[in-house]
């Protein structure tokens, strides 16, 4: 299968993919594949409109993709020889939780609340993380490290309450109170995998 070698996915849910390999295969294998890529990290449960796919094919394969561009809610941006493949964080519903309860978030993670957790100002909520979240984390912990490219952190899933982040689970963060303990674990399981199995983030 041309994903298995074109593809590479992440835990974190966001995938790299090689164009030299896309455009290698066959027009309508590689169309197929470019409109998996899209359903698996958007979270959708059917593919994107054939016109947009089509169009983003062309500029894909043929090196013509020079800046990022937004399909099915994803961003693809070409780096260094290869498309990121992110969730746009704009398009994510934040959602009420409570503590001990599990759901999927966003149609591509299973996340689990852990059952001591709970909000010093409103109620318990699990959202994209963005780009205020971020700036949250890094001051919170300034040395914070991660390999999770800028564009894919903004739409990993966080936990939060009136104050703020509680916990990210991709990128090991609790909030100073929580740091002894996991309030929140992360699977990335859309509806639709390229692979059998899902990835999980204790």
């Amino acid at each position: 299968h041309i994903l298995a070698q074109a593809a590479t996915v992440h835990p974190a849910g966001f995938v790299w993919l090689d164009p030299a390999l896309l455009a290698a295969a066959a027009p309508e294998v590689g169309l197929r594949a470019l409109a998996r890529v899209a359903t698996v990290v958007g979270g959708l449960e059917y593919p994107p409109r054939l016109e947009r796919l089509e169009r983003l094919y062309g500029r894909v394969v043929t090196g013509g993709l020079d800046k990022g561009v937004t399909l099915g809610g994803c961003r693809f941006i070409p780096r260094r020889g290869h498309i990121l493949v992110v969730r746009e964080p704009a398009r994510v519903a934040e959602q009420p939780v409570r503590a001990g309860e599990k759901l999927q978030w966003d149609h591509r993670f299973a996340v689990r609340v852990h059952r001591r957790a709970r909000a010093r100002r409103g109620g318990l909520t699990v959202g994209a993380l963005g780009t205020t979240g971020w700036t949250q984390v890094r001051a919170a912990q300034p040395a914070l490290a991660t390999a999770i490219p800028a564009p894919a952190r903004h739409g990993l899933p966080a936990l939060r309450d009136g104050l703020g982040v509680i916990s990210v689970p991709h990128l090991g963060y609790e909030r100073s109170k929580y740091r002894r303990l996991t309030m929140m674990t992360g699977s990335f399981s859309p509806r639709i995998s390229l692979t059998a199995a899902s990835f999980t983030v204790a």
